[in-house]
């Protein structure tokens, strides 16, 4: 991204920080965040941005590099130990991530993309599938239409 910033990127971030101020104000006056929560906030902060600023290849188009769904080490922390990429969004994660149960096997076994895109890839599917089903009654709706038309 090219330096200074244009100012509709400047403004756009300045409402962000606006709101995000907002809303600190008002989680704090709901004693959602009290003052022995901030460290573990932060922490998790630290987290999410290492997961979102590590080294990935390019993240435009990659759906799942893009995704709200987020490796579940930026809420929890990962031990120190051996690191895995992801083929799915390219992250950089602990090898913990890439263990889960598959739909064949329900004992966690070790996989190529991490939990959070195999998350997306079964939501994908769900949708996919239920978009096929949703056109095979239209179809089926359709021809039934026909017949009715030809009949008469």
């Amino acid at each position: 991204m090219e330096r200074p910033l244009p100012e509709e990127y400047l403004s756009y971030a300045e409402g962000d920080i606006r709101i995000m101020a907002r809303m600190y104000t008002h989680f704090q006056a709901r004693r959602y965040i009290d003052k022995r929560q901030l460290a573990t906030l932060e922490e998790q902060s630290q987290r999410y941005l290492s997961v979102h600023s590590g080294p990935v290849l390019d993240r435009r188009g990659n759906t799942f590099a893009c995704s709200n769904l987020l490796p579940m080490e930026v809420i929890d922390p990962v031990p120190a130990g051996p690191k895995q990429i992801c083929d799915k969004c390219h992250r950089v994660l602990a090898a913990a991530s890439f263990f889960y149960p598959s739909l064949r096997v329900s004992q966690p076994t070790r996989h190529s993309s991490c939990k959070a895109c195999h998350v997306l890839v079964e939501r994908n599917n769900a949708k996919d599938k239920l978009a096929e089903e949703k056109k095979e009654k239209q179809r089926a709706q359709q021809e039934e239409n026909n017949q009715v038309k030809d009949s008469s």
